[in-house]
């Protein structure tokens, strides 16, 4: 009885001892996971340079959060990652971040943005909202993107992609523009716009949600898919697709002029005339004139994001010129640009009016088309491989699914792919990248550390880990109960077992002996 006695005993302290440890390495291991940053007492966030991707939501909500400055290891910011964060009105992104995820800075509080060159893929809506946010500019060298009067267009300038919420009075529409994407214009406070007669489409919902009431359309064929409600006015020329789409949305349409020369039609009156003339009128002096020459690509049959239209750029004397993307053509390899006057090229100061022409060399390389695979990588469905033509964009095939993991995009070389702005120009297979739901990381051979959505805890007020709401209970990965922690229970309860055996047994031989 003794015997089993000191056994319940021995057990019993063995537990415990063994609970204190399993809840001190399982502290020890919360705390070392959620040091990959921290908030200080001033708000700057500090992340560390062991995190190559912020997950979707990391940071949704944060009010602490008013500045932070990306370490070079960034390579990815998630869907929302900074959604709601309302007091983060600096942000600093790092060369070498590749990937900005749908709404990733959704109704921050930012002022102005710089894209580096390496970001080849910004999501859907991920500046929208952000009313004080007046300027994108984008980093020289982008393959994907470029910016003009702190709007973000793709890289050929063709297409206009996003206009700061918080830029107002007026936007000047870079030259050469071709489209105004979908929802172009939301949010912004701009009430009027001129698009140039290099604007040829105008997307459904490309001023949707905006204040835009007026607008100028100098294309008599643009492709107007919709204006949206905001808009009252319209200027445009007679015959044109804009006053046919002002009179069947009912629209006030006002002529500008006559497209097709001659004498215009419908003369738009002086909304303002004043028939006295100033008896002494005293001009305006200009005593520094600026002089501005016109700079004409000419890409002679080839395309730039299928446009074939010539490119014109407005220079100041002495200034340079903005050089488009590299235009591409079936059958040729692009060979630069040849100047029509003597001594230039593209780095050249501009002292008059010039224009530039692709020169082309014929290619046996080349193909007019290519092949597009599409490798799942562990996922469950099986996509058709694409023929695509030079120059054109894959179309994205639907996003597979993988049990434990969450689908993060389609890569290829490394590096995520946009099926908006990469064209294809090689054969070439597009691989699906992963995240392990249960560790975080990213399936890209490389092992590299992600920085988690459920890490973000509460309002951090700047120690390690930024307030996280740490839990004291050590759990497996997937959020079960830590082993060790179980077999302690286990062992604390057979102690407790034989202790209540041994005082049944010793009781049972004291009413023994009693009766005798």
């Amino acid at each position: 009885m003794k015997v089993s006695s000191k056994i319940g005993w021995v057990l019993v302290a063995l537990s415990v001892v063994l609970s204190v440890w399993v809840l001190a390495v399982g502290r020890t291991e919360a705390l070392t996971e959620q040091t990959d940053y921290e908030v200080d007492a001033s708000g700057n966030l500090n992340i560390y340079d062991s995190v190559t991707s912020i997950d979707g939501s990391s940071f949704a909500g944060r009010t602490d959060i008013k500045q932070t400055t990306f370490p070079s290891s960034i390579v990815t910011v998630g869907t929302g990652a900074f959604q709601g964060c309302t007091e983060l009105t600096s942000v600093t992104l790092n060369s070498g971040l590749q990937t900005i995820g749908d709404q990733a800075f959704y109704n921050t509080g930012i002022g102005s943005i710089t894209i580096p060159a390496t970001v080849t893929s910004i999501g859907e809506g991920a500046f929208d909202g952000c009313d004080s946010l007046t300027s994108i500019s984008v980093a020289s060298g982008n393959s994907a993107y470029r910016s003009s009067d702190g709007a973000l267009y793709n890289a050929a300038g063709t297409r206009l992609i996003f206009v700061p919420n918080g830029k107002g009075g007026s936007i000047s529409i870079a030259d050469g523009c071709t489209t105004i994407g979908s929802g172009a214009f939301a949010g912004n406070g701009i009430t009027a716009v001129t698009l140039p007669s290099s604007v040829t489409t105008i997307e459904t919902g490309a001023f949707d949600d905006s204040k835009v009431s007026t607008i100028y359309i100098y294309n008599t064929g643009a492709s107007i898919g919709s204006l949206g409600s905001s808009v009252s006015t319209i200027y445009g020329y007679a015959g044109s697709t804009a006053e046919t789409y002002a009179q069947d949305n009912h629209i006030t349409f006002i002529v500008l002029g006559n497209s097709g020369g001659g004498d215009d039609p419908s003369p738009t009156p002086d909304p303002d005339p004043d028939p006295t003339p100033d008896p002494d009128p005293t001009p305006d002096p200009d005593p520094d004139p600026v002089t501005t020459y016109t700079v004409t690509f000419s890409l002679d049959g080839g395309n730039i994001d299928g446009s074939t239209a010539d490119i014109n750029y407005t220079v100041e004397e002495g200034g340079h010129t903005t050089v488009p993307a590299d235009p591409t053509k079936s059958g040729y390899v692009f060979a630069g640009w040849g100047a029509n006057v003597d001594g230039y090229t593209v780095d050249s100061d501009i002292m008059q009016n010039v224009t530039f022409t692709a020169k082309w060399v014929a290619s046996t390389t080349k193909k007019d088309s290519y092949t597009v695979v599409f490798d799942v990588n562990g996922g469950a469905e099986h996509y058709d491989a694409q023929t695509v033509s030079e120059g054109a964009y894959a179309t994205n095939p639907g996003t597979p699914t993988r049990s434990g993991y969450t689908f993060v995009g389609w890569y290829h070389g490394g590096t995520a792919w946009d099926f908006n702005a990469n064209t294809v120009t090689s054969d070439m297979t597009l691989i699906a990248w992963w995240k392990n739901n249960a560790t975080g990381t990213v399936s890209n051979g490389t092992g590299a550390a992600t920085l988690g959505a459920g890490r973000s805890g509460g309002s951090g007020s700047g120690s390690a880990g930024g307030g996280h709401s740490l839990d004291q209970t050590p759990t497996t990965a997937d959020g079960d109960l830590d082993p060790r922690l179980a077999l302690c229970m286990a062992i604390f309860l057979a102690g407790v077992g034989v202790l209540i055996y041994s005082r049944q047994t010793k009781m049972q031989f004291l009413a023994n002996r009693n009766k005798r």
